[in-house]
């Protein structure tokens, strides 16, 4: 019986496009995730609603992208920390 070996090969091309663009799809993932957990405990179901759904949008783009090319990981990474960041900081501003 032949032996079949399959391999997830990762492609060699990296873009800084796609790596900045994971980062702020993932930095606005955050930013909703952050607006959320703000609405949720304000008890505004409505407005909370609506942050969970952008919250999917700006994922799915976010790891559809990086499931293919792991190295888009650390930019995952990246927009995690500054949307969180951001978002608190603009929020206690007010």
């Amino acid at each position: 019986m032949d032996e079949i070996i399959i391999t997830a090969a990762a492609s060699s091309s990296f873009s800084w496009m796609t790596f900045i663009s994971v980062a702020i799809a993932v930095a606005l993932a955050d930013v909703c995730w952050t607006m959320y957990f703000i609405e949720t405990s304000n008890k505004n179901a409505v407005k909370a609603g609506v942050w969970s759904s952008l919250i999917m949008l700006c994922s799915a783009f976010a790891v559809s992208t990086y499931v293919g090319e792991k190295i888009y990981i650390g930019a995952a990474i990246v927009g995690a920390f500054v949307g969180t960041w951001a978002t608190i900081k603009f929020h206690n501003k007010k």
